[in-house]
């Protein structure tokens, strides 16, 4: 497949387990017509099931020829799943959005030094706090130096943070809601970073919207966890990130009393 449309697709799998779970449809096109309920309720765009069902056969079950998704659709589908559009579901999810062009390249060195694309024949790297280099200016006088001070700069400088942004992002941390990707080296202070668990990223999320929990959706479907009178309800079993509390399944007296 396209490493282009990995993101589209990544997008369609999360818009249908969360209509899976959440909802008592049992077919496709059923859960699509979930989403397109509460798009049109909650969000008030109108994006016709058909449309998405279109896509997700075509992409996620490549039963049919793709075809290019519409921007606004994307952003529909992202803001079913509480992100402003596809672009801030993709930063978010650890696919970068930056392009650049044939003869472009973009240059990033981590914390103080900033690096913007410029041809490559201009490559202009500004250090905070120091003045600006010009290694163009060198390239045009002397290749082979040129690249050997470039190479020497990155090495003594500043390879480790550079060397930061080609790691592969296999840890993950807990958000409130659902995991995110990141890296082993994160250092927020607000994250408490784990190896990557593949199946709890892509199946591990807290219910947001309990009013929709039923009988029929939620029974074997839903788990909770109860702290000091505040119930909420997860997707799979597991324990809750934010109290380390047990899940537990949930029943029909929970759900009547909880999920409203």
């Amino acid at each position: 497949m396209n490493q282009e449309l990995l993101p589209e697709k990544k997008l369609l799998e999360d818009v249908y387990l969360k209509a899976k779970n959440l909802d008592r449809a049992t077919s496709d096109s059923g859960v699509f017509k979930d989403v397109s309920t509460d798009l049109i309720n909650t969000h008030k765009i109108n994006l016709s099931y058909k449309t998405m069902l279109g896509y997700y056969e075509s992409l996620v079950l490549e039963k049919k020829e793709y075809k290019s998704i519409k921007k606004s659709s994307l952003d529909a589908l992202s803001k079913y799943l509480g992100y402003k559009d596809y672009v801030h579901y993709k930063e978010k999810n650890g696919f970068f959005s930056e392009q650049s062009s044939n003869n472009d390249i973009s240059v990033r060195i981590g914390n103080g030094i900033d690096a913007f694309t410029e041809s490559i024949n201009s490559i202009i790297i500004k250090i905070t706090h120091a003045p600006t280099f010009k290694f163009s200016e060198m390239l045009n006088k002397n290749n082979a130096m040129g690249f050997g001070v470039f190479g020497l700069f990155l090495t003594a400088g500043s390879f480790a943070h550079f060397n930061g942004y080609l790691q592969k992002k296999d840890h993950m941390y807990w958000n409130g809601v659902e995991y995110r990707l990141t890296f082993k080296t994160d250092l927020n202070p607000k994250h408490t970073v784990i190896p990557l668990d593949t199946v709890k990223f892509k199946y591990f999320r807290k219910i947001t919207r309990p009013d929709t929990l039923d009988i029929v959706n939620g029974l074997n479907n839903v788990w909770y966890s109860k702290y000091q009178n505040k119930v909420e309800f997860f997707t799979m079993d597991g324990v809750n990130p934010d109290n380390h509390k047990a899940l537990k399944p949930v029943t029909e007296r929970i759900i009547q009393i909880h999920a409203n």
